[in-house]
């Protein structure tokens, strides 16, 4: 996908926007024709299904991560779970240390196309998630940072400030929804051959 190509996306995006990452993530995936898919924090699982479900069943691959044994087992049993189609994976592991490359060979896929980044909101966690996740992204690959908040979520809010000015990447931010009680979330996107206007003041 080329410069000019996101910067439609992020006006497309825009224009559907909404914190609410249940139905923005399918609407991305689309756009972006995600076949890859890391998550870091599965909670109860609703995110790993919404990914689950928008992925291909014959070519997705979704990775998911969580520190906690108790969230991995609800997500195990999460009925929007079990009837996922596309290649599925979750591990209870200090996602700040996966080896993400190692663990997509399996699956003959070298980078992610999409990382959902919703784990730990302390800061040190948020930055070496990010800074984890990188060498596994494509080019192109987006991050979605939910709780991009600086009130509510110091710390997700600085490590992601000073990921993208450090790695250069433009972030189009999803204001607070009132409707969904949804923080905001914020859609990280590299630059490539030229700078992107970044959508966000």
């Amino acid at each position: 996908m080329q410069t000019t190509d996101l910067q439609k996306l992020l006006v497309h995006v825009k224009s559907h926007a909404s914190s609410n990452l249940g139905p923005l993530l399918p609407l991305l995936m689309r756009a972006c024709h995600v076949k890859t898919c890391l998550e870091i924090g599965v909670c109860e699982g609703f995110l790993t299904a919404v990914i689950g479900h928008s992925l291909s069943p014959a070519k997705g691959v979704l990775i998911s991560v969580d520190v906690n044994p108790k969230c991995a087992e609800l997500v195990v049993n999460n009925p929007a779970i079990s009837s996922i189609r596309c290649r599925f994976r979750i591990l209870t592991e200090d996602s700040r240390t996966v080896d993400w490359r190692t663990r997509l060979q399996p699956y003959e896929r070298e980078f992610a196309d999409l990382a959902v980044v919703d784990g730990c909101h302390a800061y040190e966690y948020v930055r070496d998630d990010l800074a984890n996740l990188l060498p596994a992204m494509a080019p192109n690959g987006l991050i979605v940072c939910h709780d991009y908040d600086p009130r509510a979520e110091p710390g997700v809010f600085r490590a992601v400030n000073e990921f993208k000015a450090r790695e250069r990447y433009a972030a189009m931010v999803l204001p607070h929804d009132n409707e969904t009680a949804s923080r905001a979330s914020c859609i990280l996107v590299p630059y490539l051959s030229a700078p992107l206007e970044d959508p966000t003041p």
